[in-house]
C-alpha cells in the first residue's frame, strides 16, 4: 500500500493491492482527486490487474492517456502521474 497527493491540485490517491506469484490479484484506490486522476486510476487497476510487478511498473502516462483516449496540456499530465508515482512507491515497496 502506498500514498501521495499533489498539493497544488488537491489530488490524493491511496492504492493498495495483494501479489501471488509476482503477479497483481487484487488493487483497489481510495482518495478524491479532479476528473482525470480519477479516471486514469480506474484505468490504471484495469491495466495492472493480473500483470507481473515488472509490467506494472513499465506503464507510463502516455498508455493511460491513450487507453483513456485523452489528449492533455503538460500541467494536467501530473494529475495522471501522481496515480503512477504513488503505485511505483508501493510496488518498491516488495
Amino acid at each position: 500500500m502506498a500514498d501521495g497527493e499533489n498539493p497544488f491540485c488537491g489530488n490524493s490517491l491511496r492504492i493498495a493491492y495483494s501479489l501471488r506469484d509476482s503477479r497483481i490479484q487484487e488493487v483497489y484506490y481510495d482518495g478524491y482527486g479532479c476528473s482525470l486522476c480519477v479516471a486514469s486510476v480506474e484505468c490504471l487497476l484495469e491495466l495492472v490487474k493480473g500483470r507481473k510487478r515488472e509490467e506494472a511498473l513499465g506503464i507510463d502516462a502516455e498508455r493511460i492517456l491513450t487507453a483513456l483516449s485523452v489528449k492533455v496540456g503538460k500541467s494536467r499530465v501530473k494529475c495522471v502521474e501522481l496515480l503512477l508515482i504513488v503505485l511505483r512507491r508501493g510496488l518498491a515497496m516488495v
